[in-house]
């Protein structure tokens, strides 16, 4: 997990909570995503899967699956790949934080 505390208030909007009546996200997909959002700054940052899931003791198949499904429900937003791993950012649509 990160050092720091997260200190900020994170919004979910109404396209957010309404992916999430429309598919709601597992125990797994959940930690992932809660994860995200209290690591990755509003502007993105790069994360490996392998990484991530190292910290969060998932497997490499299971976090693929798992990022994927994310950017497909709306809630993170792949960019290019820089080096061996993706860009992602929290998809401002679905997820607000405020400091």
């Amino acid at each position: 997990m990160a050092s720091n505390r997260f200190k900020g208030t994170v919004i979910l909007t109404e396209a957010a909570v309404r992916a999430l009546n429309e598919k709601p996200l597992s125990k797994v997909e959940s930690m992932v995503l809660w994860h995200l959002v209290i690591t990755l700054p509003v502007t993105g940052a790069v994360t490996s899967n392998a990484s991530l899931g190292e910290t969060l003791a998932i497997t490499r198949t299971r976090m693929s699956q798992t990022m994927k499904l994310l950017c497909e429900i709306g809630f993170l937003l792949r960019g290019p790949k820089i080096g061996v791993s993706y860009h992602y950012k929290l998809n401002a649509a679905f997820i607000k934080v405020l400091s």
